[in-house]
């Protein structure tokens, strides 16, 4: 059953969802300093995985967050939609961005704006501030959309497993001394 609000087609007895697919960009092409995102997707390189209909409209891409820079608002694990701009001259000074550049890759940061640079400000103070020349810069988009993953994307789940164990172990130690 479609929900109401997906435009449909009937054709004799089946029903085909109208929805172009949004291109996901995977990790590799995100981190990479040499890919250039723009052409990437607008080439037909990346996957296309996300129907058109679920999102909103004018979406270029869809990248999955692989760090907690801009936690607690954006997590990792989380699917940001995001809509490229003409060009860096579009950019708002204070606006969050997904800005991909030749030196960082395709980050999402608040952008400050400095004269022929961009300070791209993660909003998890562990992160330093990270400044990029306008010339190195070679996409922007803005994040239209947020996926909102509700499971640990954490890797090392043997350290998951190390932690919990010490944090048992302290506790059985407290409960000890106490009773002795």
């Amino acid at each position: 059953n479609t929900p109401a609000w997906m435009p449909t087609t009937t054709s004799g007895e089946v029903e085909t969802i109208e929805a172009e697919e949004v291109p996901f960009v995977e990790k590799p092409q995100i981190e990479s300093r040499e890919v250039d995102i723009r052409s990437y997707v607008e080439g037909g390189d990346a996957k296309a995985l996300i129907p058109q209909g679920l999102v909103l409209s004018g979406t270029s891409f869809a990248r999955k967050i692989y760090s907690d820079a801009m936690a607690p608002d954006i997590r990792e694990g989380d699917i940001v939609l995001c809509s490229f701009l003409p060009d860096v001259s579009s950019i708002v000074d204070g606006g969050i961005y997904a800005v991909d550049s030749t030196k960082t890759g395709c980050v999402i940061r608040d952008v400050r704006c400095e004269g022929d640079s961009v300070v791209l400000v993660a909003r998890n103070f562990k992160y330093p501030e990270l400044r990029v020349s306008v010339d190195e810069i070679r996409s922007v988009a803005v994040p239209m959309q947020l996926i909102r993953s509700t499971f640990s994307q954490r890797n090392d789940y043997a350290q998951i497993i190390k932690d919990k164990d010490k944090r048992i172990d302290l506790l059985v130690n407290r409960e000890f001394d106490h009773i002795r």
